[in-house]
């Protein structure tokens, strides 16, 4: 006797079939009977385990299909490519670029590759302000390349204050493009951190994580030493201490 109707955890129609008193469709979930075993069934083929339902995709971040967007790497490098819009990645894409069950890989095509690829959906900023934010250091730093450049064409020695300042100026592009965690709203030096493009705790790590951080903190308009200290001291305490 039946005795509860809901279906059968797993089970669907494999074939149009009667079923008790009820004909299935194939495709219909299979009804569950309480001491009914459906190994005979299972085994003629007439049912089937029902695949798991599909998680919810999470859409990455609004970006336009078609926008221009910057990927960032892991190492900072920024390249220009276009948003295709959202995908699902499979089991190994999804692995490789650390994404959860559920979130959607971004889909990206880029000028030197004729396939399109897949990215984390983290890796991407909008061409704005990310372009503004980026030229203003490119340049310069392309200035002190050339520099640099012309010293070694004319036969003199690249000085080291020079070789300095491509360094410096590399690591603040990379700062700059490091998206993460966004700085909070009381951040020590907040204004003149954001008035050189640099935005997110990860980046601001980048910048003041090495060895000669408070140097490179303190070669930004605006931040001295004491504000140099304290975003410093910001960045080394513990997490949900006080800054």
């Amino acid at each position: 006797m039946r005795e509860d109707t809901s279906t059968a955890p797993g089970y669907v129609a494999l074939q149009d079939l009667r079923f008790g008193d009820v004909t299935l469709k194939k495709g219909e979930p299979v009804p569950r009977e309480r001491g009914r075993s459906y190994h005979q069934m299972l085994s003629l083929g007439q049912i089937g385990r029902a695949a798991a339902p599909a998680p919810a995709v999470e859409a990455p971040p609004t970006l336009p299909v078609g926008a221009r967007v910057a990927f960032v790497d892991e190492d900072g490098t920024l390249t220009w490519g276009t948003h295709l819009g959202p995908q699902v990645p499979d089991d190994r894409a999804r692995a490789a670029l650390h994404l959860t069950d559920g979130q959607a890989a971004a889909r990206v095509a880029f000028p030197d590759d004729p396939d399109p690829v897949l990215v984390s959906p983290a890796s991407l900023l909008p061409e704005h302000p990310t372009d503004r934010l980026t030229r203003a250091h490119d340049a310069r730093l392309q200035e002190v390349t050339d520099a640099a450049e012309a010293d070694r064409a004319a036969g003199q020695n690249v000085t080291d204050d020079l070789r300095e300042q491509v360094t410096y100026l590399q690591l603040l592009l990379r700062a700059v493009r490091t998206p993460g965690e966004p700085l909070p709203a009381d951040q020590p030096g907040g204004r003149d951190l954001a008035a050189v493009g640099i935005t997110s705790r990860e980046g601001l790590l980048v910048l003041a994580g090495g060895e000669h951080a408070r140097q490179n903190l303190t070669r930004l308009e605006g931040i001295g030493t004491k504000t140099a200290d304290r975003i410093l001291a910001g960045l080394t305490a513990p997490a949900g201490g006080d800054a």
